[in-house]
């Protein structure tokens, strides 16, 4: 039925552009729009097949297509003509054309392969397919404007994953080009052709012909792309494994085919294709390449063209013999498990190098191995000066050892990110990118979860190692607003940041922290922000504390105070906060000490609980000005002399209990400042008003601002975390208590929608009507995770309107796993009323909402997916921004994977789609 139908439109709109002939003369001469119609439904959609698929069109001129096909006509009017001449790239870096996630169709080209007659839809791909956004500034001297672009990872699949939130630039894919669908989410992509024994071998006639067409079909479809020729070719364990000089004339062949010379040319001249990835850069492979070059210049009399260099950096062990040392063993007291060496050197012990599980995450030799294959690189012509890629990097050891720490992979990967991400060398590195040493990388692997360092477990959602990548691409803000949290041992964060104050001895470097309801015992936190530059918004701040221990006292107000004094670490002690300095109140509390008031105070109530402060506005002024970061004071006050024990930055991780997640935590949302806006409107007769268009992902904030007071404290009605909780690439949020109210700021008012109403009898100019921007929705924190059903969790959500605050009408949280109208019933909808102030859910049957009470109020709204605390439920209204801080409680009945989507709509009628922003299990 699809395909009759399909046939039945082709019909008529050939029947139309007929008619229309008659009229513009001929099809070549017929507007652009109507050659738009002609185009095949399978051009643009999203299936998930491959990009081109071979169709007739009729002739189009270059203009016409342009107009056509391209979404911006300016720049894709000279790509379009490159393209159809198959124009040889002059840059090894340089795609053909660069007009990012644009489709063209394709004229006949005399130097294709493709049988005469035959045209292909094109999906282009840009060298960097970023968006650019005037509120950053491209980096300096790179190929890339923005550091994320480097950082990728190896995926097999991504189906069903919340990439985006990685921030990543860069994907490696095997056998395969992008889907469309890929594609739109803004990555670059290099392909692994899967050549050699068991997959495809050139010089065999019959391998080679299926080879041909599937590579023909690729490479088509894919125009410019970084294609890999091989997977550890020198692997005798894997697949594809060759000899030195087997590999040498596989690459020629194959290149040939793909590019050809400019005599000759190949399918696609302007692709990029690079040397396939050995195990390790170590000396014995460096020496196994070196045969592949020699042997290739003296069978083709000519140096071994390669566009790009691509190694792989996994520290295994290096072993001839037999894999998995099977018998017959020609190497038998020389066997190790790892990367085994090519046959070809038979059983020479000087080879051979052994490297243990925890020599996996030995970042130092990593980055030696990158300088030594730089030097040698620098002495070969065919690879001098040359972009290098590392196509496979992690720690693949301890997946079956429970005592093999998280924690040190985290750590090699912060480390080898940031030697790849900065380390230059004017002798060895590739001037085109300010020399540095290495261009890309990806880390194995997205999903692949034989090995460790997986970025996502298998219920889709973030693992520690996902959550600490996506940290660490955090730091270059990449959207707008970004979540960014700073923990000892997360994301490079190495800072002792804690120390517990008493009269008898400080604890600088105890695995504990503790608060004495008497207050002489008392916690200094202080977290370095360097990184974040000092123009940076800060939307919402929240220190977190883990507790696990509390005696002598059932409850416990904890307040959060700024500190004015500078303070170290080491030295400080109850009399004083450095070795030359004293407090000018023993204990930290004189006036000159740390602020009198505290910024939040929260009320300790039972353990093992995570324990949140709003430290919102403090971190804005720590941020906007870095030596006024002295971190803050935690200071306890009850009737009696009990305590409450938490969790320090000392404590060890202490495999398999996770326990460096349950360290003090600072979590942070950002944002860019906005850019200057770019048009003036004036309309007539009213006064100028300068408006900007509106962003993606961006929101717009006012300078000054008017907070919400916040509830008075209500104790947790039931306790919020484990002793072991997972980790989250965003704010684990609890309920938050205060004693008062936040103070009020004073603020110029927000512009806001308003009509200057006409008199009925008398005849006035027309009212003055504001310009009304599109809300946009922010973020939900945290973004994934897991929660026991039964237990009070909270949300952080978000929502932004360039008007203000007050233009933002109805603020829709739906957590579920199905967006269908019909299927609401099934999901847990939460909705806000930003100008009543009360909160609503979705009726059972997902027709009505129940509830509409105030934020505050002793009251309990619920379905039969969840209920939500009135009680606990806070609200911040600053400036262009409504911040909801949700009190949730899943029911068993809602147990399972699901989703987590914002929605919001404003005064004026606008409104977002309903979009989705993180997964989240409930178990």
């Amino acid at each position: 039925m699809k395909k009759r139908s399909h046939l039945r439109f082709g019909l008529f709109l050939a029947l139309l552009m007929a008619l229309m002939a008659v009229f513009f003369g001929s099809a070549t001469s017929l507007p652009a729009w109507a050659l738009c119609l002609a185009r095949p439904s399978s051009a643009f959609d999203d299936a998930e097949v491959p990009h081109a698929a071979e169709h007739s069109f009729t002739h189009m001129s270059a203009s016409s297509l342009q107009a056509c096909a391209v979404e911006r006509p300016a720049q894709g009017a000279d790509c379009l003509g490159q393209l159809s001449r198959r124009a040889p790239s002059t840059s090894p870096t340089a795609n053909l054309c660069h007009v990012p996630n644009t489709a063209v169709a394709v004229l006949d080209d005399p130097n294709s392969r493709l049988q005469p007659g035959m045209r292909r839809w094109y999906h282009l791909e840009s060298e960097s397919t970023a968006p650019s956004d005037p509120r950053r500034t491209p980096v300096p001297d790179s190929l890339y404007p923005y550091p994320e672009q480097r950082v990728g990872f190896v995926a097999f699949g991504m189906r069903g994953l919340d990439v985006e939130q990685l921030h990543a630039g860069f994907v490696k894919l095997e056998d395969r080009g992008p889907w469309n669908w890929e594609r739109a989410l803004g990555f670059d992509f290099c392909t692994v052709l899967r050549l050699g024994p068991g997959w495809c071998v050139p010089s065999d006639p019959d391998s080679w012909a299926a080879c041909q067409a599937k590579i023909e079909q690729l490479v088509a479809a894919n125009p410019g792309h970084l294609w890999l020729l091989g997977n550890e070719p020198d692997n005798p364990c894997r697949p594809g494994a060759m000899h030195s000089t087997e590999y040498a004339e596989t690459y020629h062949d194959v290149y040939m085919f793909i590019k050809g010379t400019e005599s000759e040319p190949g399918i696609d001249r302007s692709a990029q294709v690079g040397i396939g990835g050995v195990v390790v850069p170590s000396a014995a492979r460096i020496e196994w390449l070196g045969r592949v070059l020699d042997h290739y210049r003296n069978e083709y009399g000519e140096l071994m063209p390669i566009d790009v260099w691509n190694v792989h950096n996994l520290l295994l062990s290096e072993c001839p013999g037999s894999c998995g040392c099977r018998d017959p063993n020609p190497c038998p007291d020389l066997c190790c498990a790892g990367g085994y060496l090519p046959p070809e050197f038979g059983c020479d012990s000087s080879r051979r190098t052994f490297r243990s599980e925890a020599d996996q995450a030995n970042w130092e030799e990593f980055t030696q191995l990158i300088r030594g294959f730089r030097e040698w690189m620098a002495t070969r012509e065919e690879a001098r000066d040359k972009p290098l890629i590392v196509t496979e990097m992690g720690v693949l050891a301890g997946i079956e050892a429970p005592n093999y720490g998280i924690e040190p992979i985290n750590q090699f990967m912060d480390r080898t990110f940031d030697f790849m991400m900065e380390e230059k060398d004017p002798d060895r590195g590739y001037a085109a990118d300010g020399y540095r040493l290495v261009q890309r990388w990806t880390w194995y692997s997205l999903t692949d979860r034989s090995f460790n360092g997986a970025l996502f477990n298998s219920q889709r959602s973030l693992t520690d190692f996902g959550v600490n990548f996506a940290n660490y691409t955090a730091r270059f803000l990449p959207e707008s607003p970004t979540t960014i949290f700073f923990q000892r041992g997360w994301t490079g964060y190495t800072e002792n940041c804690d120390t517990t104050l008493r009269p008898v001895e400080s604890w600088p470097h105890g695995r504990y922290l503790w608060i004495s309801a008497d207050a002489t015992q008392k916690v200094l936190l202080q977290f370095d922000l360097s990184l974040l530059p000092t123009d940076v918004e800060v939307v919402s701040a929240t220190l977190s504390l883990v507790s696990l221990f509390h005696a002598g006292v059932d409850e416990m107000t904890v307040g959060c105070y700024g500190v004015k004094r500078p303070w170290v670490v080491d030295e400080a002690t109850w009399t004083q906060a450095a070795a030359s300095t004293q407090w000018e109140v023993p204990g930290c509390l004189g006036p000159k000490d740390r602020e009198l008031t505290p910024a939040w105070s929260v009320l300790l109530t039972t353990n093992p609980t995570t324990y949140v402060w709003d430290v919102t506005d403090l971190a804005r002024q720590w941020v906007a000005s870095p030596t006024s970061n002295n971190g803050v004071l935690l200071e306890g006050e009850a009737a009696g002399s009990g305590y409450w024990q938490f969790y320090s930055s000392d404590h060890a991780e202490n495999p398999p209990h996770a326990l460096h997640r349950s360290r003090p935590r600072l979590d942070l949302v950002v944002q860019l400042p906005e850019a200057v806006p770019s048009e003036t409107r004036t309309p007539t007769p009213t006064p100028t008003r300068t408006t900007t268009p509106t962003p993606t992902k961006t929101f717009t904030p006012t300078p000054t601002d008017t907070m919400t007071a916040t509830p008075t404290e209500t104790a947790t009605p039931t306790p919020t975390d484990t002793s072991t909780p997972t980790p989250t690439a965003s704010p684990t949020a609890t309920p938050t208590n205060t004693p008062t109210p936040t103070p009020t700021r004073t603020a110029t008012p927000t512009p806001t929608k308003t009509t200057t109403p006409t008199p009925t009898d008398t005849a006035t100019p027309t009212p003055t009507v504001a310009l009304n921007h599109p809300p946009t929705n922010g973020t939900v924190s945290p973004s994934s995770g897991s929660a026991p059903a039964g237990q009070v969790r909270y949300f952080t959500t978000t929502w932004f309107d360039p008007d203000g605050h007050a233009d933002l009408k109805a603020c829709r949280f739906q957590i579920g796993d199905s967006t269908r109208p019909k299927s609401l019933r099934l999901n847990a909808v939460l909705l806000y009323q930003v100008p009543t102030n009360k909160i609503m859910i979705r009726s059972d049957n997902g027709r009505k909402w129940w509830g509409g009470k105030l934020v505050g109020s002793a009251n309990v709204i619920q379905n039969k997916q969840a209920k939500v605390y009135c009680n606990l439920t806070t609200v911040s209204k600053t400036g262009n921004t409504v911040s909801v801080r949700w009190a949730v409680e899943f029911k068993e009945a809602f147990k399972g994977q699901k989703k987590l989507y914002l929605k919001v709509r404003d005064l004026g009628g606008l409104s977002t789609p309903l979009q989705k922003k993180g997964n989240y299990n409930v178990s």
